[in-house]
């Protein structure tokens, strides 16, 4: 049901979100970076409130900031944060120039303050727990593990206050369950499709043909403080401790399940908070492949006296 109403809402708002950007960033700004120009253009415009003007914003996962600039028209301070921006002299796409982000009428950005750092350590955001951060922008890595560390970064290590966390790629399924568990929970609630639909294989469910926007803005729910506090620290414990030694071998594990009936499946099991998920495939079956997956249907029995219990 969740899922459907989210196409729905996807449909309309691919025909009625106009930009109505007034132009506040270069044309090569807007058009630079991993993000599209639309997604830019809607970072703009969702904090466009001139309470943003005395407020912080947090850009994870930086890169050459070009996403970054957006945040800068609107907040007074953007802190940008990158892992490898050390790999700067051998891969430039990871190098954040401030002379090459620029505003309409061709002055530079200034308002940004860079910060090279590993989100995924522990207490990696020790240093900024005194900030009055508004908004944060998750565009780092993309699997589940490190999207949740993140997220619980800013959830559990910045006080105050975050209203909006940003995800770019909420085209991939890794991003888009990660977000999905945090909103089950009770801690997130979607505010606004970003940027353009994404079309490229990647952004494909499993079993299912369904396109995703290139990102999500997600509210914070903060209200009752002392119970947001308790979700979140029931939620982090949930992630990262895993029950016993049994969950820890098959979590990631792939299982191939064979049907009389011409399927195949290909169940993937991981570990709470992320989900299961089965993909059934019927291919066309050759008489010998047919004769092979009749005869692993008839060893079951055998196989069974191998595993031990």
């Amino acid at each position: 049901m969740l899922r459907d109403w989210r196409v729905c809402l996807l449909s309309l708002w691919l025909w009625l979100d106009a930009p109505c950007l007034d132009g506040k960033l270069s044309r090569e700004t807007l058009e630079m970076g991993l993000t599209t120009v639309k997604f830019k253009e809607d970072i703009i415009n969702l904090f466009t409130s001139k309470k943003y003007a005395t407020r912080a914003a947090l850009d994870i996962g930086a890169g050459t900031g070009f996403t970054t600039a957006a945040l800068a028209v609107n907040f007074a301070v953007v802190v940008a944060i990158e892992k490898y921006w050390d790999l700067a002299n051998e891969f430039d796409c990871y190098h954040l120039e401030s002379n090459r982000l620029l505003r309409k009428d061709g002055s530079e950005i200034t308002n940004i303050v860079r910060l090279h750092m590993d989100t995924l350590l522990p207490f990696a955001f020790a240093n900024l727990v005194d900030q009055n951060f508004s908004a944060v922008v998750i565009d780092a890595q993309h699997d589940f593990e490190s999207i949740a560390r993140e997220t619980f970064h800013v959830l559990r290590d910045i006080p105050c206050c975050v209203e909006t966390i940003v995800y770019h790629d909420y085209c991939f399924e890794d991003v888009f369950q990660t977000i999905l568990w945090f909103e089950l929970s009770g801690l997130l609630t979607f505010q606004k499709f970003m940027g353009e639909p994404s079309n490229s294989p990647n952004c494909k469910s499993v079993g299912e043909n369904l396109e995703r926007a290139e990102g999500v803005a997600m509210k914070v729910n903060r209200r009752p403080l002392k119970e947001f506090h308790e979700k979140v620290e029931e939620a982090f414990r949930g992630a990262f401790t895993l029950g016993g030694s049994l969950e820890k071998r098959l979590n990631g594990t792939q299982w191939l399940l064979l049907s009389p009936h011409s399927s195949i499946g290909i169940l993937t099991i991981h570990s709470r908070p992320r989900l299961s998920h089965l993909s059934v495939l019927r291919p066309k079956l050759t008489p010998g492949l047919a004769k092979d997956l009749d005869h692993l249907l008839h060893v079951d029995e055998s196989l069974a006296k191998r595993i031990p219990s």
